[in-house]
């Protein structure tokens, strides 16, 4: 019986990883008494070389492995390491042949790559061509990678394009908050709550235990129907008048932000004060001033620079 232990990895070939680039030895095609290049072609980044490795190189490559693996075995009635090598030939001589041309293959690509100062950009693979008492005859295909020269960049001139705004610039940007900033004014002739209206309430949260004093919010202003308000809030003031009282109740999420709400069902009692119908402002004064700005003039001033901004960044992509 045999046993192999421990037995070292002793190549690999096929496909191949290469990433370094050695120097070169002096010019040709000879890589060692056993080795050397038959014929090598070139197309843009594409080469192929054909290399031939001598029956000496393989027949030497097998004594190798051989050697190994009788270090290692392991047969009844010899000490361990002891069995002759002519017993070792003859029973893992196949596969140790199949196995050293793998590995002389893996050695002749290895070094062709590095006598002939390439670096490979991908895997490169090999197949054999050819065999015969002489030797064989392999393929290794691969690509390079491209060389590039960096320009020295150090007196480069780089132009920023500096925009200059006019004031139709700023009048476009006034415009777009225009059509989206709503001016409310108070509706006398409306007679009952609608969606979209804004209306002025006093709200009360009227506390269920003893002692505690309603909560009262003076002058809250809702917009009827819009959806960010909690449990529906504003559905219940649909059809009321001015001055008339409303009483409901209101479920409070957990993560309310009024942690005294939170999480609650809370009575309420509600009156409405007044009615407001939404219009929208002409780019003047009055605009201006529901900005917070003096004038038309000043609203646009603060304008410019945002206008700035956004071409600023468009010239630094």
């Amino acid at each position: 019986m045999v046993e192999l232990v421990d037995t070292p990895d002793l190549g690999s070939g096929g496909d191949c990883a290469v990433g370094v680039r050695v120097p070169p030895p002096a010019p040709g095609t000879c890589l060692g008494v056993f080795m050397k290049i038959v014929d090598k072609t070139s197309e843009s980044l594409k080469r192929s070389y054909n290399i031939f490795v001598s029956r000496e190189e393989l027949d030497a490559s097998v004594d190798d492995l051989l050697q190994e693996k009788a270090k290692k075995a392991r047969l009844d009635g010899f000490r361990p390491g002891k069995v002759p090598l002519d017993i070792i030939r003859r029973m893992y001589g196949e596969s140790a042949s199949l196995e050293s041309k793998k590995t002389s293959i893996t050695r002749a690509a290895k070094k062709v790559l590095q006598d002939e100062n390439l670096a490979v950009s991908i895997n490169y693979t090999t197949d054999i061509v050819k065999e015969d008492e002489n030797g064989l005859e392999f393929v290794m295909k691969f690509e390079v990678i491209p060389e590039f020269k960096l320009k020295d960049i150090s007196k480069l001139e780089v132009e920023k394009l500096i925009p200059e705004i006019d004031e139709k610039e700023a009048d476009g940007l006034l415009e777009a908050i225009r059509k989206e900033h709503k001016n409310w004014q108070e509706d006398k002739l409306a007679k009952k709550v609608e969606k979209e209206q804004k209306i002025i309430i006093d709200l009360y949260c009227l506390q269920n235990e003893k002692n505690k004093k309603d909560r009262k919010i003076s002058d809250l202003e809702i917009i009827v129907g819009e959806s960010d308000l909690v449990d529906d809030f504003s559905k219940h003031f649909l059809g009321a008048k001015i001055s008339e009282t409303r009483e409901f109740s209101i479920n409070y999420p957990t993560n309310f932000k009024d942690k005294a709400l939170a999480g609650k069902n809370i009575k309420h009692k509600a009156i409405v004060k007044k009615i407001l119908k939404a219009t929208e402002y002409e780019l003047d004064n009055s605009f201006a001033k529901s900005l917070g700005y003096g004038d038309i003039n000043k609203a646009k001033e603060w304008a410019k620079p945002f206008v700035v901004a956004k071409y600023s960044r468009i010239s630094d992509e």
